[in-house]
């Protein structure tokens, strides 16, 4: 694990969540309602839709992993520095909602 994990990641979930790699939003952050579909492609699933989406929590979210080159000199030429970053999540990522309500 990188440092940028141990220095930002998880002092800043901590922060807002009190758990290291976590995240979590209480109440709604999406409610969306449309009454009386008009476009065809949704008319023939339903005639309203509603996207809710509330207490939210994120975990897992220490994702910056190696390989990581910071101004590395490339091989093939003198003049050049490479930069690799590799961001992505691991199998310990979790999404969960717990709406009620659809």
């Amino acid at each position: 694990q990188l440092s940028v994990n141990e220095l930002m990641v998880r002092p800043l979930t901590k922060s807002q969540s009190g758990i290291e790699g976590s995240l979590h939003f209480n109440g709604t952050l999406i409610d969306l309602n449309k009454r009386q579909v008009t476009r065809k492609i949704w008319t023939s699933f339903a005639d309203n839709l509603r996207l809710r989406l509330s207490d939210l929590h994120l975990s897992g979210l220490d994702s910056m992993r190696v390989p990581t080159e910071i101004l590395s000199p490339k091989s093939s030429s003198a003049h050049t520095l490479e930069n690799k970053i590799s961001i992505g999540v691991t199998e310990n990522v979790s999404i969960t909602d717990n709406s009620d309500s659809l």
